[in-house]
């Protein structure tokens, strides 16, 4: 019985150190890799600012990059379509699994009154994605 115990015991003790070591090596990551190399897709592509005030002077919003793909994704470039577009990132690759946030800014003096659509492609060895901003401006 008393070697039954610590039988037992080694197995959980094992069990309990294999599980941890699984989820520390996954730490962090959010989806499973769906390509060999890597591959740039994102949460959300678009976003409405509804309606803007002219006092408003400048707005933001995050989208998250995703790295779907098997290798390190890195962006390359930001094209932003609009000089009232500014994107703000972490400039180290994107691990396989893992996400970047991309903050995004919105110049709202820059904007002429009535509704807007502004885009801006990020570039990376994954692809390029594009962001569409909208909305009005008062």
């Amino acid at each position: 019985m008393k070697h039954t115990n610590k039988s037992l015991s080694f197995i959980l003790l094992a069990a309990l150190l294999m599980l941890s070591f699984i989820s520390c090596r996954n730490k962090g990551r959010v989806v499973e890799p769906k390509y060999d190399n890597a591959h740039a897709t994102l949460q959300q592509s678009t976003h409405n600012f509804g309606t803007l005030s002219f006092s408003q002077h400048e707005v933001d919003h995050e989208f998250t990059l995703i790295n779907d793909g098997g290798e390190k994704l890195e962006i390359t470039n930001v094209v932003n379509h609009c000089h009232c577009t500014y994107v703000d990132y972490d400039h180290a690759p994107i691990k396989p699994g893992h996400a970047t946030t991309l903050k995004v800014y919105l110049d709202v003096d820059d904007l002429s009154t009535g509704s807007f659509i502004r885009d801006i492609d990020v570039e990376t060895n994954g692809g390029t994605v594009r962001i569409m901003l909208e909305g009005q401006k008062e």
